[in-house]
């Protein structure tokens, strides 16, 4: 062979690969993510060193108040969403070999013709199956 020959080839498969491609399609699926971030801070300590004394009749109440109101939060959040699409393949139906008015003809006409094998030879053995 010569080079131009096997040049034309080559080039000939070549041209033939671009042709096939995949069926599947992508459509995008929304999923999405948050973050959560929260911080709390002390913002107050009130201190009370005291004494209650109180007296109803002849009950005498004593309470004694180290703490009172001990903390006060202070809360910050900060909520931070974000939303990535995934894409998933989507199948599609394609039709490769549809059939032409011929060969559904020949597909019909061939049955006919079997079936009417099937009703002769009956007919013929008939004797062999009712016995």
């Amino acid at each position: 062979m010569n080079k131009i020959t096997i040049k034309l080839i080559s080039i000939c498969i070549i041209l033939t690969f671009p042709a096939c491609k995949s069926n599947k399609t992508y459509i995008p699926v929304e999923s999405s993510r948050t973050e959560y971030i929260n911080t709390i801070q002390r913002d107050s300590v009130h201190l009370y060193d005291s004494v209650f004394i109180k007296e109803k009749n002849d009950t005498v109440f004593y309470s004694k108040y180290k703490f009172l109101y001990r903390n006060k939060f202070i809360t910050d959040t900060i909520i931070k969403s974000d939303s990535i699409r995934v894409p998933y393949p989507v199948i599609q139906t394609v039709e490769i070999n549809k059939l032409t008015w011929y060969q559904k003809a020949c597909i019909w006409v061939i049955g006919i013709i079997l079936g009417g094998l099937l009703f002769y030879l009956f007919f013929k053995y008939r004797k062999l199956f009712t016995k």
